[in-house]
């Protein structure tokens, strides 16, 4: 079939098309053992003892000066809270000088380096010269057994080859400015619209390549193209891929060299999509299924990341007292991808403030705001107080402090939580709305109408696209004199209009 040679037509007819071609799977790192929910927990406890070392002997390095460094710390007697005794009896021994060490464990310890690579916790300046990137650092450090799992599924479908060190830097991959290609989120897309079980191959060869193509929705659409004409058998699809391709010679087919099977490279990736609950793999019949999970996901109408962050963002509500350290830092490290999200898609807000209100959060019978559209509000207003038009003071993470107030209060007087509901204030301007005598609160409101942060437009937009205020909240706006009697008519007018029509 054309389709098949033209879309590879670089690799075709030759060993060494063969080989590049496998060259550019993702090669994932691989430890030692199968375990993926150990390998999790492992690397979270690897994080924990770089965490040891001085900041300022990080600012770069290699793989053997961080683990002297490591091995350092616990000369001094400096451990992590939950201890490892088998990194430390293979990687941490403090008996043994460090060539020694380096010699007989280093290859397994830049495995272990992988991974940090993968999740973006390295960063690399070059081969041979690394950064620790502190903030991703902290989400894992920050996270518990309670969100642990969720923090790793997050990162997982937010990847992009473009961000992505252990990809761009690792695999020895040119990688475009315009790349934007998210193998998790493609693969789900990919599943749901071909409509069948899918193997490793496919998915290896088709997803798990980074070659020259390399933006989403193109590498997508041949996927799909290729991809209908597959068999659904995995031999099949090999011995299909082979002819087509010209991979043989005088003596038959060509064969893999050890560990170049493109399903082995990409294996670990797939086996963290079904740890995640994102596939189903079936080991025997060698097929992969989507998760109902995803198949909820995929339907949404909301980017696949969003929803998943929308969810952990819930989560690290629901946690302990460390969480709000955890819950600072996973913000900050979304930040760029929310912007870019946003800049991407003009209808994205509408979009956030129609799943809100038609799919509250619900924590314990009650209604709970949604940290997600209150990070949107912020954004939209570049966190700046909207009261003052300046900005307050810093946050650890950079960002500037500002608080989101629901203009109809969402508790008591039940507001909708959307973004067009939210005035970004500083801290000083907040606690007056809230604690300030009538006088203050109205003359402050007066000043958000005069510099254009409230509206009667505004309200008439919650009505006309989101249905979402009652004559009850028409009421509660007149009552706070942000709208006036002749305005709260012509808004309980409109509410009459709308209130029947779906969402």
């Amino acid at each position: 079939m054309g389709g098949l040679r033209e879309r590879y037509r670089n690799y075709i007819d030759s060993v060494d098309g063969f080989n590049r071609f496998h060259n550019d799977v993702i090669n994932m790192p691989r430890p030692d053992f199968s375990n993926i929910p150990d390998l999790l927990t492992s690397i979270k406890t690897l994080i924990s003892y770089i965490s040891l070392v001085d900041k300022e002997k990080l600012h770069e390095f290699n793989y053997k000066k961080l683990l002297a460094e490591i091995i350092e710390e616990i000369k001094l007697g400096n451990y992590p809270n939950e201890r490892s005794t088998d990194f430390e009896k293979r990687y941490f021994r403090t008996d043994i000088d460090i060539d020694n060490l380096y010699r007989t464990q280093g290859r397994m310890f830049r495995h272990w380096m992988g991974w940090l690579l993968f999740f973006n916790i390295i960063k690399s300046i070059s081969r041979q010269k690394k950064v620790l990137d502190f903030d991703k650092c902290n989400e894992f450090l920050y996270s518990d057994e309670t969100v642990l799992f969720d923090i790793y599924r997050s990162n997982l479908i937010e990847m992009s080859i473009k961000e992505n060190e252990f990809i761009n830097a690792e695999q020895r991959l040119e990688i475009d400015d315009d790349a934007d290609y998210k193998p998790t989120i493609s693969i789900l897309q990919y599943m749901s619209k071909i409509g069948r079980d899918v193997t490793k191959f496919e998915l290896s060869v088709l997803l798990g390549r980074v070659d020259s193509v390399q933006k989403q929705q193109v590498v997508l659409q041949h996927a799909f193209e290729i991809g209908s004409m597959l068999p659904s058998n995995q031999s099949d699809q090999i011995k299909y891929f082979f002819e087509e391709l010209g991979w043989f010679d005088e003596s038959g087919r060509f064969t893999y060299v050890s560990s170049q099977q493109p399903y082995f490279k990409f294996n670990s990736f797939l086996l963290l999509m079904e740890t995640f609950g994102l596939i189903t793999i079936n080991e025997i019949y060698n097929t992969i299924s989507l998760t109902e999970y995803s198949r909820n996901l995929i339907s949404n109408n909301v980017p696949i990341e969003l929803t998943v962050l929308d969810e952990l963002l819930v989560k690290i509500d629901e946690g302990h007292k460390t969480h709000n350290q955890l819950l600072s830092v996973v913000l900050k490290n979304r930040n760029i991808l929310l912007k870019h999200a946003l800049e991407s898609d003009s209808e994205l807000v509408v979009k956030l403030n129609i799943r809100s209100i038609k799919y509250p959060i619900v924590k314990k019978n009650k209604r709970v705001r949604s940290r997600l559209i209150k990070e949107i509000a912020k954004i939209q207003k570049n966190y700046t107080c909207e009261a003052t038009g300046l900005p307050t003071f810093q946050t650890p993470e950079g960002l500037n402090y500002v608080e989101a107030h629901h203009i109809i209060e969402f508790n008591g007087e039940d507001g909708p939580d959307i973004t067009d509901n939210l005035l970004i204030l500083g801290p000083e301007k907040h606690r007056l709305l809230h604690n300030a005598c009538n006088e203050e609160k109205e003359d402050l409101y007066r000043h958000l109408i005069s510099n254009g942060s409230l509206s009667v437009a505004l309200f008439e937009n919650m009505i006309t696209t989101y249905h979402c205020l009652t004559k009850k909240h028409v009421r509660i706006l007149k009552d706070k004199k942000i709208i006036s009697s002749f305005d709260m008519q012509r808004l309980s007018t409109l509410v009459e209009q709308y209130e029947s029509k779906p969402l």
